[in-house]
């Protein structure tokens, strides 16, 4: 099985690390030339608690030219939601052959219709993981937490599920690689879980400049968590989801388990990066919007990671 992960940002180098020291046959697709360059020369250092360790990996960069004498099986889209375009979807399309799936590992939703237009239904897959990865630099990846990453298609009535279809190959390859993976054949319910928890948690840390676990140390900030929960649980019942039933305490168990963490979203403030809020409070105020649900707390809290985003200045350190 021929696996390419298109995107070199943190879970990109995780998971193409760890496959590939897992034996799998992994390629990693870099923007740029400039960290293709980086990997080929230096290796790809992974960060695991106390230890480090080097790995090889077969590199391209998405400027370089190339023939491809072999398509990929499976295509792991690990780029942030903002970079599927159309022109995005296109480029992957040309990197399938007749039996290439394709994998998508992005927070929000509403990317999946954009490549479904260039790829077909049948291919997509939705992947959901609470692994936990910080890009420590071009070739550098900390492994910050273990999670679990579920697979299953994106279009249900269009992939017929079989006991040895091709999610099962790539499950056994991340299992392999030391990952917790699991077949979710109905995968609506998980990328809103993972929406609300996103939703809930990063912008908060990213306004107060706060680590996740800090989130839970005061009375304050759990009511402010509870609050936003409430309306993003409105806003997926309104779509006609339901969330499951232990999600309040899955979004602390996140704070717990990643207490020391900092939100993808806070590393993205500080490294003065554009963030995801569009695609995560964005997404989500666009979804109540469509059926007349009010998140103000939401829309609040968009505000103001818009703001500190736009000014090094803003510091509400609590």
């Amino acid at each position: 099985m021929n696996i390419r992960v298109v995107g070199g940002g943190s879970l990109g180098l995780l998971l193409a690390g760890r496959l590939a020291a897992g034996g799998s046959s992994v390629e990693l697709l870099c923007r740029t030339t400039s960290q293709a360059e980086f990997l080929r020369r230096d290796k790809l250092r992974l960060i695991e608690g106390e230890e480090a360790r080097e790995i090889s990996l077969s590199v391209l960069a998405d400027e370089e030219e190339r023939t491809e004498e072999r398509k990929p099986d499976w295509l792991l889209v690990t780029v942030k939601q903002k970079a599927i375009t159309p022109a995005f979807a296109q480029r992957l399309a040309a990197m399938c052959g007749p039996g290439t799936r394709v994998a998508c590992f992005q927070n929000g939703v509403g990317h999946t219709e954009v490549l479904a237009g260039a790829l077909g239904a049948e291919r997509l897959f939705a992947a959901v993981t609470t692994e936990g990865a910080r890009r420590t630099g071009p070739r550098e990846v900390e492994h910050t937490g273990r999670g679990i990453t579920w697979l299953g298609p994106v279009y249900p009535e269009a992939l017929r599920h079989v006991p040895d279809g091709p999610e099962a190959g790539l499950l056994q390859r991340l299992r392999e690689a030391g990952f917790e993976a699991a077949y979710a054949p109905r995968m609506e319910q998980l990328v809103w879980n993972k929406l609300i928890i996103n939703a809930v948690i990063n912008p908060l840390t990213a306004v107060l400049n706060v680590r996740n676990g800090e989130l839970l140390e005061r009375p304050e900030l759990l009511e402010a968590m509870r609050a936003l929960y409430k309306e993003a649980a409105g806003i997926a019942g309104c779509q006609g989801i339901i969330v499951s039933e232990n999600l309040w305490e899955q979004v602390t168990g996140v704070c717990l388990r990643t207490a020391r963490n900092q939100s993808s979203m806070l590393q993205d403030v500080l490294a003065g990066r554009e963030t995801e809020i569009e695609a995560i409070t964005g997404s989500l105020l666009r979804l109540g919007a469509e059926c007349g649900f009010e998140a103000k707390s939401h829309q609040l809290l968009y505000w103001l990671v818009k703001a500190k985003s736009a000014s090094k200045t803003i510091d509400v350190k609590i």
